[in-house]
C-alpha cells in the first residue's frame, strides 16, 4: 500500500477536542452573562447564553467531518475542517434566521448579533484545534492505540 493510500495512523481528537471547545466556550459564556447580569442586562445575558449554547453545540458537531475524514489522511482532515464550517455556518445562520419568527424584530437583531459573534468565537477555537493537529510532525503524534 503507498503512502497516498494508506490510512491515516492518527485521526483527529476528536473527544479531547470537543472536550477543548466546550470547556472554552462554556467558561466566555459564563463570564460574559455573569457581566451582562451585573451590569444591568439580563435580557441580553440570556441572549447571549442561548446563542453560545446554540453556537457551541454547532461547532462541537462541526469537528465530526474533521475527525471522520482525518481516518483517510491528514490532508483529508484538513479538508473536513471546511465541511465542518458550512455545517456551523449552516446551523448558526438558521438559528439567526429562524429568531425572526419567536422574537420582535430588535430583539431577533440583538440576537442575530450574538450569534454571530458565538459563532467567530467557535471559528477561532475551531482554527486552533485543527491548526494544532495539522501542524503536528509524525514525533509529536500519539501513537494508535491498536486494541481499538
Amino acid at each position: 500500500m503507498n503512502q497516498s493510500t494508506s490510512p491515516n495512523p492518527t485521526p483527529f481528537p476528536l473527544m479531547n477536542s470537543a472536550a477543548w471547545m466546550s470547556l472554552a466556550m462554556s467558561s466566555l459564556a459564563f463570564v460574559v452573562w455573569a457581566l451582562l447580569a451585573k451590569f444591568g442586562a439580563p435580557g441580553q445575558a440570556e441572549a447571549s447564553l442561548l446563542a453560545s449554547v446554540l453556537c457551541a453545540a454547532a461547532g462541537v458537531l462541526s469537528l465530526l467531518p474533521t475527525w471522520w475524514l482525518s481516518k483517510q489522511s491528514m490532508q483529508a482532515g484538513a479538508m473536513g475542517f471546511f465541511v465542518g464550517m458550512m455545517i456551523r455556518m449552516i446551523l448558526c445562520g438558521s438559528a439567526a434566521l429562524l429568531s425572526e419568527h419567536w422574537l420582535s424584530h430588535a430583539e431577533a437583531s440583538q440576537f442575530s448579533l450574538w450569534i454571530a459573534g458565538w459563532y467567530l468565537v467557535t471559528l477561532v477555537l475551531d482554527v486552533w484545534l485543527v491548526g494544532k493537529y495539522v501542524r503536528q510532525t509524525p514525533a509529536q503524534r500519539p501513537m494508535e492505540n491498536p486494541a481499538c
